[in-house]
C-alpha cells in the first residue's frame, strides 16, 4: 500500500469528476490535468494519467504540485526511480512544502535507501511538526528498521495531530502486528474502516489481515464489502477467489476469478488460479486453456510452467509435461515442488 499525495482516501471518482469539471471551466489550468492524471492513476488507469501530466507540465511548468502528482503516480507504477526526479524538481521549486518530503521519503524507502528516507522524513517534520504525513513517513521507516516503538510513537503522533488521516491507522496496525499485538493491530484497521466506511480500501486491509491470520471466512466478508463498494476492482475479486479456493470453495473461487478476468482480461495470474481451481476440479481441459492463457501473458510464469506440467501429466502427455518442467526449471533453477500458488 502506496501513501497519496494528500494520504487520504475520499471518493475517487467524484474527484475525478470534479477535475473534469475544472478543465470544462479552464482548459488551460493545469493543475487540475495534474488532480485528474493523479485521480487516473488511483483507479490504474495510467494510459490516460499519464497524457494529462504532459498537458499539465506543458501549461504550469513552474508548477510544483504538478510534478508531484506526476511523481505519485509514478510510485503506483513502482517506478520510485523516476518518482524521486520529479519529487527532486517540485522540491527545487517548492522546498518548504513537507508533503513533497514525505512523499521523496516513500520512495526512498520503496528503494532501500534508508539514511535518505529518515532524512526525508526529519526534514517534513522540522518544516510541518503537526504534519500527519510526515510523522507516517518517519513511523514508515522506523517500521522498516523493526523499531516498532518508535514507529507506533510517529504513527499515534499523525493520528494525534489528524484523526482523520486514515493511512495512518493501517501503518500503526502493521507496527502492533510486528509487535505481536494482533487484537491491537485489528483494532486500528477497524478504527480506519469507522473513519471510512464507504471506502473499499479500507476494507482491504482488514481483509488481507484476516487472511494473513488464517481467517478467510472474515476476510471474505471484508473482500465482499470492498467488492460491493467497488465492484470494478479486479484485484479484490482475485484476493477473495484465493480465500474461497484455500477453504476450499473451488466453484466461489472460479466465479470471482472469472469475474477478476472480465475486469482485466491481461492478468496472468487471475488465469493461473482458476486454471489451477479448475486442476483442483479434474477438469483438465479448462486447466490447460487457462494455464496456456497464463504463460501466453506472461512467457517467465514458472507457477503456471509447474502447474500445466501436473496437467499434462494428468492427460498422459509426459514429453509436454517435462517439457514444461523443464522450461520452468530454466527459469528458475531452484522450482517450488509441489508449485505452490502464489498469494496476491
Amino acid at each position: 500500500m502506496r501513501s497519496s499525495v494528500s494520504g487520504g482516501l475520499g471518493d475517487v471518482d467524484k474527484a475525478l469528476a470534479d477535475a473534469n469539471r475544472a478543465i470544462e471551466l479552464d482548459p488551460k489550468l493545469g493543475l487540475a490535468y495534474a488532480y485528474r492524471g493523479v485521480h487516473y492513476a488511483r483507479k490504474g488507469d495510467f494510459i490516460r494519467a499519464m497524457p494529462d501530466f504532459d498537458t499539465a507540465r506543458d501549461l504550469s511548468p513552474n508548477e510544483a504540485e504538478v510534478y508531484s502528482c506526476r511523481a505519485v503516480a509514478l510510485t503506483l507504477r513502482n517506478q520510485d526511480d523516476l518518482a524521486i526526479v520529479d519529487l527532486n524538481k517540485a522540491i527545487q521549486l517548492a522546498p518548504t512544502v513537507a508533503e513533497f518530503y514525505s512523499i521523496r521519503c516513500d520512495s526512498h524507502l520503496a528503494r532501500g535507501e534508508f539514511d535518505e528516507a529518515l532524512r526525508d522524513a526529519t526534514e517534513a517534520i522540522r518544516i510541518s511538526p503537526k504534519s500527519a504525513p510526515a510523522h507516517t513517513a518517519r513511523g514508515r521507516y522506523y517500521l522498516d528498521q523493526q523499531d516498532y516503538p518508535q514507529a507506533l510513537a510517529d504513527f499515534n503522533e499523525a493520528i494525534h495531530a489528524n484523526p482523520h488521516y486514515t493511512v495512518a491507522y493501517f501503518w500503526r496496525a502493521q507496527a502492533y502486528t510486528g509487535t505481536l499485538e494482533t487484537d491491537k493491530a485489528m483494532g486500528s484497521l477497524t478504527e480506519a474502516i469507522n473513519l471510512n466506511p464507504k471506502n473499499s480500501q479500507v476494507y482491504l486491509w482488514r481483509a488481507e489481515a484476516y487472511r494473513n491470520a488464517g481467517n478467510n471466512d472474515l476476510a471474505i466478508a471484508d473482500f465482499t464489502q470492498a467488492t460491493v463498494l467497488n465492484p470494478s476492482d479486479w484485484d479484490s475479486f482475485i484476493k477473495r477467489g484465493d480465500c474461497y479456493r484455500l477453504l476450499p470453495d473451488a466453484d466461489h473461487a472460479i466465479e470471482d476469478y472469472t469475474r477478476s478476468i472480465q475486469l482485466h482480461p491481461n492478468n496472468a495470474y487471475a488465469y493461473a488460479m482458476r486454471g489451477t481451481t479448475y486442476l483442483d476440479k479434474l477438469d483438465y481441459n479448462k486447466a490447460l486453456d487457462d494455464l496456456t492463457r497464463a504463460i501466453s501473458l506472461d512467457n517467465k510464469y514458472v507457477y503456471a510452467y509447474q502447474t500445466r506440467s501436473q496437467v499434462y501429466t494428468a492427460l498422459g502427455d509426459e514429453a509436454a509435461a517435462k517439457a514444461d518442467a523443464d522450461k520452468a526449471a530454466q527459469i528458475e533453477p531452484d522450482p517450488l515442488v509441489p508449485p505452490i500458488p502464489p498469494i496476491r
